[in-house]
């Protein structure tokens, strides 16, 4: 599976979306499916390494324009899943911390849906 990531890390590298300012060490890049009730598709992603797996969230979501309401307390909360499980960790993880427990890889295929 960490070849498969690093074949598409190269792909995704090439046109994924993202905050510009972001410098290139710091990046850490997806390939994002949004919500199937959206009917888009896929999107390449970048985020920081730095942030938390909430603000990652709420980059995704903007980035594949899917409708973000986790500020809202009855709203459907967005999630990231990986190989169809939810990430279960508090939304104040780093995506460093994810990436060094392997919960998590550089060029990884995630599912942005709403929590069930």
């Amino acid at each position: 599976q960490k070849t498969a990531a690093k074949v598409q890390l190269m792909k995704l590298k090439m046109k994924s979306v993202g905050q510009g300012g972001l410098p290139e060490g710091e990046r850490v890049y997806f390939l994002v499916h949004p919500p199937q009730e959206s009917s888009r598709p896929a999107q390449g992603c970048f985020v920081s390494r730095n942030w938390s797996l909430g603000k990652t969230i709420d980059s995704l979501a903007d980035a594949t324009k899917t409708v973000n309401q986790n500020n809202v307390t009855a709203a459907r909360k967005l999630r990231l899943f990986r190989n169809g499980d939810m990430l279960s960790c508090p939304l104040d993880t780093p995506i460093s911390n994810l990436l060094e427990s392997e919960q998590l890889l550089n060029g990884d295929t995630l599912d942005l849906d709403y929590e069930t």
